[in-house]
This record gives structure tokens, sequence and C-alpha cells, in this order.
């Protein structure tokens, strides 16, 4: 249920926008991943997604949520159109853009919780860039197995 409402939360904010939004996500059945863990992964990757799309035109608009299970692991891919502009700081990290520091300088911890969670499930996050299309994969594994 909480994973349900942050993508439901998500496709109703990008359909506000005029933005596009697939999503072909499950919940692991054998649920080793903490509900609590995957909906931080999947609010940090949607809340980007979704202020990355704002910066493009609305024809371009897209969000594509993905999450799926093989053996002990679980992917989660989030792609969205984006504005082509990446910042990074000198070790290859992507800086948060966002000029105002609010929310006790919260910004730009989205995608290092994001790798916090993976690590914690033995698993990593590849960000990929390119056509104007922003990629995150999450892999997450399953301790049990």
């Amino acid at each position: 249920p909480v994973t349900d409402v942050v993508i439901n939360e998500a496709a109703t904010q990008a359909e506000k926008q005029g933005c596009t939004f697939e999503c072909e996500f499950s919940y692991p059945e054998d649920k080793s991943i903490s509900a609590m863990d995957m909906a931080i992964v999947l609010n940090n990757l949607l809340d980007n997604a979704l202020e990355a799309v704002a910066l493009v035109s609305e024809k371009e608009r897209f969000i594509k949520l993905y999450g799926t299970s093989k053996d002990n692991f679980y992917l989660i891919k989030a792609e969205n159109s984006y504005d082509g502009t990446v910042i990074r700081d000198k070790d290859s990290s992507i800086v948060s853009r966002k000029k105002e520091k609010t929310d006790n300088g919260q910004h730009g911890i989205g995608l290092k919780s994001v790798k916090n969670i993976a690590e914690k499930y033995l698993g990593g996050v590849k960000v990929e860039t390119g056509n104007n299309t922003f990629n995150v994969t999450v892999m997450l594994q399953s301790k049990e197995k």
C-alpha cells in the first residue's frame, strides 16, 4: 500500500504537468525488501523525474517506471525526459540544481538516499544520460535467498 500511494501520487502530479506516465511495477513477492525502503527509493526517483520533466516542453515530457524480480534480485528502473543538463561534483556524483536550500539543507540527497538503500540490500545504482533521457537503475538483492 505504501508504494501504491507513492506511485499514484507521482502519476497524478505527472498528469497535472501534462506528462505521460507509464508504470510496470509490482512489489517483490518475497517481501524481503522493506516497504519503507522501497517507498523511499520510489519517492526519490519519482520526485527527481517530476522536477526534471517540468524543465522540458510539455510535448516531450515522459516518465517510465519499471520494477521486476529475477532470482534473488529486484531491479527498479526510472526513465524520464530532461533538458540535457547534468551537474556533477569532483567525484562525478550528480549535484542538485535546486537554487534554494530549504528543508534544512536536504536538497540533493535523493540519489544519495537511493544509493544508501541499494547498498543496504547488497546492490547498487547506475545513472545513464543521453538524448535528453535520464535513466536510473537500482538493483536490490534479497537477503533471504
